[in-house]
Parts: structure tokens; sequence; C-alpha cells
């Protein structure tokens, strides 16, 4: 289980990539894993906390519409279908983590101390990257296996969150949270990350209003800092050999369509109009599937691609950039309202856990159940809105993992609750 944490936040493309006679190494693990579970006791659990008969459907129709596409596009259609295999990844860690819940504490803490690590790696990546083999999945992309860096700035904004509720004094929460939030915006930028972090503040201001202060207390540091920029003593730190602020301010701004950004870097015309782009692909791929009834109900078959775009490797993005349309294009109305209501579930969970947690005042598990919840407003916010973030494996794997998790830890309190009643 520490493996596939670890891997996950550290490895990214690469584990993802990496197989075994063609078969992902993560679905080795959890072909291994499901062996070790006890199956009919985590069917149980399922059926306890009211999840059992809509993910079984879930399975039942992406499996079967599968089975269909596999004889006509092959191995490519499995590749589309992955974030339905890695829902089972729930089952793993319902068993793993049903009695012994604090085991995941001790699983973060050891990602949280090799995180400096993979910061200082980042920084000397070009003396040690010829160290690291090539990794090229059944479809043909490559990656390195080590020091591929692709998850740095999710797995940086993590930690970030992780540093603020575990870390035990206020300067120490202060002072990683920012090292880390600081991380997770230079080294690898993405806008989905902005939003990560506009949602996730708003939701810690909403469950706890001591992190009004916090917020404000950040917010001023960084205009303290802006206006010391503004003199040009920061003038040394740069982004892509752009000034810090200007870098963001840069980057937001070439996001709205037709915006001419001054700064001719590569990095900016790059980036220039992308939500027009968006747009553009995401329309597109609604008005394929919209085409027929039968493709506005069931979706177009896995192994199409759903969008005409090809990346610098020449390999094609299959996806437009948007998780809801993405599962709305590949399983239509019927598998998109099963998707909903399964995740719709999961999050209620999540929040019932949260609730319970308030109550039995157990500060442990109300800082996992609140790191959980950012980690959720990721792959539904920022990442879901600007990518079809569960088309990648390292981070739908990830997601199932914690909410076994979390619904272990649920069912446990309920366990508790009725014993203390009795």
């Amino acid at each position: 289980m520490l493996c596939i944490i670890f891997s996950n936040f550290f490895f990214g493309w690469a584990f993802q990539n990496f197989t075994i006679s063609f078969v992902p190494i993560v679905y080795v693990f959890l072909l291994l894993l499901l062996l070790n579970s006890k199956l009919s006791s985590n069917l149980k659990i399922l059926h306890e906390v009211g999840l059992l008969n809509i993910f079984i459907f879930y399975l039942i129709y992406n499996m079967g519409k599968l089975s269909i596409n596999y004889f006509e596009y092959g191995l490519v259609a499995i590749r589309d279908a992955t974030y339905v295999f890695d829902s089972l990844f729930i089952l793993v860690s319902l068993s793993f983590f049903s009695s012994i819940e604090f085991t995941i504490t001790k699983i973060l803490k050891i990602c949280f101390l090799y995180s400096f690590m993979f910061i200082l790696f980042w920084y000397i990546k070009d003396s040690i990257i010829f160290l690291s083999p090539i990794i090229t999945s059944p479809i043909g992309s490559q990656t390195n296996l080590f020091f591929n860096f692709s998850t740095i700035n999710i797995t940086c904004g993590f930690f970030a969150f992780y540093s603020y509720l575990f870390l035990d004094s206020n300067n120490k929460k202060f002072f990683y949270f920012l090292l880390f939030l600081i991380f997770s915006l230079i080294l690898l930028p993405k806008r989905m990350i902005y939003i990560w972090y506009f949602s996730a503040f708003l939701y810690l201001i909403f469950i706890d209003k001591k992190n009004i202060n916090f917020t404000f207390k950040l917010l001023s540091i960084f205009i303290v800092l802006y206006t010391i920029d503004l003199i040009g003593i920061f003038s040394t730190f740069k982004i892509n050999e752009i000034n810090f602020f200007d870098f963001f301010k840069s980057h937001l701004l070439s996001t709205i369509p037709t915006y001419e950004i001054n700064n001719t870097d590569d990095f900016f015309v790059g980036t220039q109009s992308t939500i027009s782009w968006r747009i553009d692909k995401w329309t597109m791929t609604i008005s394929n599937v919209m085409a027929t009834f039968n493709t506005f109900l069931f979706g177009l078959p896995y192994g199409v691609s759903l969008t005409d775009f090809y990346n610098t490797q020449g390999i094609q993005t299959r996806e437009p950039h948007n998780l809801y349309i993405t599962i709305f294009a590949r399983t239509g109305l019927i598998g998109s309202i099963l998707f909903l209501i399964l995740h719709f579930k999961i999050i209620k969970i999540l929040y019932k856990a949260y609730k319970k947690s308030l109550k039995i005042k157990n500060q442990t598990i109300n800082k996992l159940m609140i790191l959980f919840t950012i980690y959720a407003l990721f792959i539904f916010g920022g990442g879901g809105i600007s990518s079809s973030i569960l088309s990648a494996t390292y981070h739908s794997t990830q997601f199932y993992l914690f909410t076994g998790i979390w619904i272990s830890i649920y069912l446990k309190i309920l366990k508790d609750e009725n014993f203390s009643n009795t």
C-alpha cells in the first residue's frame, strides 16, 4: 500500500506507464491486493454505507460497454476505461484500513519527509536525469522512470495542506505551508493549482473560522513581498526567466481569449488563449456525443479518441481536458448519471465522517477528513474542470485508495457509536 501511494505522489506518469508484459504494474498490485482481501466483507461494508448497489451498477455498465468495444479497438479501449478499473482500489483500502485506520498517517508522514528530497531532485535534475531509464507505455508514450516530476506541483500542494494540518507548532505549520505552496506554484505552474488553492481556502474558512486569520496572514505576506518586488529587490527570483509576480499575472491573463501578452517568452505563446482551445474541444466533443440518440445515451466507444490534438511527442491527446465532459463522452447520459450518483455518495460519506469526527473529538481523524476533502476539491474542482483528471491513473488510484480509507473510518466511527450507546 505504501508503494502505491508513494509511487502515485512521486513517480506519476512513470508509475502509470510501467508495465509487465503489457500489464501496468499498478494493476498487478491491484490483483495481488484483491486476492489478499476479504471480498465478501468489503462488499458488506459498501452495503452498510449505501454504496454497494450503485457501485455494482456502475461497474456492470462500464465493464459491459468495455467488453464490446475491446473487440474492435483492443488495448486502447482498456486505456480509455482505466478510471473504471481504478475504482476497484476502494475495495483494497477497505480491507487494509478497516481496523487500523491510523496506518495512513504513518504512510503520509513518510511521503511528507521524502517530498523534501523530491524538491531537491528537481533542482539537480539536469545532473541526474541520465540515471533514469525510459519507460514506454503500451500505446507509445514515453517518460523517465525517475525524475519525470509530472506530479511535483500536486504533491507540493498536497503536502502544503498536510503541513498546516499535521505539524505541531503554529510556526512550523505556517512556514512549511508557505514553503510548499510557493514550490507548487513555481516548479510546474498550472492554472488548476490556482483553482485548487482558491477552493481549498474557501473550504477552510467555511469549516473553521480561525482559518480566516491564517488566510489574511498569508495574503498579507504576499502583498508585502509584491510591494518589495516592485522596488526590484527580488529581481533575481524568476520563473522561466520572468519576474516572479509578473509570471503569475501574465499566466492568468494569457487565459483570456484575444488578450495579447507583451512578453514574448515561449511559455506564454504556448498558453495564450488556452480557454478558447478548451472551449473549442469541449464543444466539439459534446457535438460528437449528441450526434445520435445512441451516443447520447451510451456515449462514444472506449477506444475512440475524443479530440484530434497531438502533443509535442506526436501522441494524441485522447480527452478534452475536462473530467465531466470526458465522462459524458465516454459513457453517455446513462453512464454520467451513474458516475455522478456514485461519487456524490462517496463525497457525502466523507462529509459525514468529518461531522462525526467533530463529535468524537478525535483530532487525527478530523485532520484526515479535512485533508481528504481538500484532495477531493482538487479532483473535482481544479483538476476536474481543467483536465480529465481521472484518466491519469496516478490520480485516480490515489483518489479511490483514499476513498476506501475514509469509508472504513466512517464505518468504524459508526460502530463505536453503536457500541457506546448499547
